[in-house]
Order: structure tokens, then C-alpha cells, then sequence
């Protein structure tokens, strides 16, 4: 599972630059597939775009569906991409937390791209060269910050 910070144009037929970069480090790290999915559900090109507050109703639905894919495995790898977009809209790191919560009644390791960027947040894979490769993401100290 990948999870990123908003949702663009690109769905199952067509990609966008971004889950084409996914599908590059989702393959050199021994992948053969992945699932998007984002912190808000939102579809908007650009993160500026998104809703200044949170539509709970939204968010509900996307922390529903996230809690059925992880019912459907016994474990899952998530990797961190969200980047420092995060700090756009106040409710992000909410939506990080919420996910978090739900993610530790199961198996999971995070993992980021490479190292944290200067200010502490998991890269996007725009941003990152293929080498960087999967590291762990210690989600839970993540949170505290």
C-alpha cells in the first residue's frame, strides 16, 4: 500500500507521473503490485486545491474503505509519500493519525522512501531517486512530532 497525500487524475487505465514513479519503486523493491491510496480522499491535480476543512463524511468513507483492504491480507507493507504537503491543511495529520490507529490492530511495516526530507516528512516519489530505495518509517515517533 502506498499513501499519499491526495488523490489526482490518474485511476487503474490511466497513470499519472506519480504512480508511474510508484510503479518504478514498487518493482525495484520487489513488488508486483501495489494499492493508492491517500490521506484524504479528495480528488484535486494540486494539494492547494483540496477542502480548507475537513469533510468528515469523506474522510469517514476513506477510513472505511482503507479498514476493509486491511482486512482482506494478513499483512501489508505501507510506504510514506506524502511529503511536506502534509502541512498544508491542519486535518492531514489527522487523517495520518486516523490511519495509523487503525493500522495497528494489524500486521504492517512502514517503510519510507530513502531518508526524511530536511524538515522530518516521508518523500514523494517525485522527489526521490530510484537508489534511495525502502527504509523504515517509524510511524509511531512520526505521530508524537
Amino acid at each position: 500500500m502506498v499513501v499519499g497525500l491526495n488523490p489526482s487524475t490518474a485511476d487503474e487505465k490511466t497513470p499519472d507521473r506519480t504512480i508511474n514513479r510508484v510503479m518504478g519503486f514498487a518493482e525495484g523493491n520487489g513488488f508486483d503490485s501495489f494499492i493508492m491510496l491517500n490521506l484524504y480522499p479528495q480528488r484535486a491535480t494540486y494539494p492547494n486545491d483540496l477542502h480548507l476543512e475537513m469533510d468528515e463524511n469523506l474522510f469517514s468513507q476513506n477510513i472505511e474503505e482503507i479498514s476493509k483492504l486491511l482486512n482482506s491480507r494478513e499483512s501489508f507493507v505501507i510506504l510514506a509519500s506524502w511529503s511536506e504537503k502534509i502541512k498544508l491543511r491542519k486535518y492531514f495529520t489527522d487523517c495520518i493519525k486516523a490511519i495509523y490507529i487503525l493500522s495497528k490492530d494489524y500486521n504492517i511495516r512502514w517503510n519510507k522512501i530513502g531518508e526524511l526530507t530536511k524538515i522530518g516528512h516521508p518523500r514523494h516519489p517525485l522527489y526521490a531517486p530510484y537508489a534511495s530505495g525502502f527504509t523504515d518509517f517509524n510511524i509511531e515517533e512520526y505521530i508524537k512530532t
